[in-house]
């Protein structure tokens, strides 16, 4: 039973990796309209609302978050609030590319963490492999896929690039965080809750800090907006689920995301008319699934 539990884990962070990776072209059509704190505060919003029907008796809900207000309130701020401030503000100081690479180190600032802060759940060779591996596809589909024209500034650079290693560093505490909770709260609930709170949070945030900037824009930014909260919704509701799940390791689960900028890049090579596949895109579309296979070997063998 365990093993298929873990086939449905592994399928279950699949999917909604490959929904995180339709993300940015979403992202950059909204903030084209609205102030990146603003729309990034509305799409959470929506993304809890969007939960709330499928959340399981529902009459408990007040009651468990009576008793666990203060772990959700923290994992609100952290997973919601701070990683996307830092990242909108990150993103925007340096080359997409650059920007790309260093959110692709996730896994390794996550399996980090969780080495340090979780007794089962410690750092080993296949491990390094696998993330190093992972890495350097990162890089290369990177490289091959993106082209960069932004001037490049030093000071603001360091701010941007330090601004995203403390996302990817606070990425690694949220999914100890959750994990530490396993079974006391249901997921989809804990889902809902993060995102709604959070979203009010990045969404009063912004317009003290951006202004506010209305809601009439034209249709593309609620397509995207729509499509942005649904994937949200969707995709931390089923990894919250995983990390819940007590066959599943932190550092291992979140190896799948070396699978969002490829994914991401061929998404762009189908739908953009401009996009195209390049051979450093290719190599490094390689080293990932050399990633993802050593991964699975070295799980498998260990068990």
């Amino acid at each position: 039973m365990k093993k298929e539990q873990l086939l449905g884990s592994n399928l279950m962070a699949i999917v909604a990796c490959l929904l995180w990776s339709t993300a940015f072209v979403g992202i950059k059509i909204g903030i084209q309209y609205t102030p990146p704190l603003q729309f990034a505060g509305i799409r959470f919003m929506l993304s809890g609302l969007l939960i709330f029907p499928f959340i399981p008796n529902k009459s408990k809900i007040i009651s468990t978050i009576r008793a666990h207000w203060r772990y959700m309130l923290l994992l609100a701020l952290m997973q919601t609030v701070i990683h996307y401030a830092l990242f909108y503000q990150g993103v925007s100081l340096i080359p997409s590319s650059m920007s790309a690479i260093i959110i692709g180190m996730g896994p390794m600032f996550v399996s980090l963490v969780s080495h340090f802060f979780s007794e089962s759940d410690r750092m080993t060779r296949d491990k390094w492999i696998s993330i190093i591996l992972g890495i350097i596809g990162v890089i290369f589909v990177v490289f091959g896929k993106q082209k960069d024209s932004t001037t490049v500034n030093g000071f603001l650079t360091l701010v941007g690039v330090t601004l995203l290693l403390l996302t990817n560093l606070n990425s690694g505490f949220v999914n100890v965080l959750v994990k530490s909770k396993t079974a006391k709260i249901p997921p989809l609930l804990l889902t809902m809750f993060t995102m709604f709170v959070g979203g009010v949070g990045l969404f009063v945030a912004g317009v003290s800090v951006e202004g506010f900037a209305g809601f009439v824009f034209p249709a593309p930014y609620y397509y995207s907006l729509a499509w942005l909260s649904f994937l949200s919704a969707a995709a931390f509701s089923l990894w919250f689920t995983i990390l819940q799940r007590p066959e599943v390791q932190v550092s291992e689960i979140n190896l799948w995301k070396f699978l969002i900028p490829v994914s991401g890049a061929i998404l762009s090579w189908v739908i953009l008319p401009n996009e195209y596949p390049t051979l450093l895109a290719i190599i490094g579309m390689c080293f990932t699934a050399a990633s993802l296979l050593w991964m699975n070997i070295s799980s498998k063998r260990s068990k």
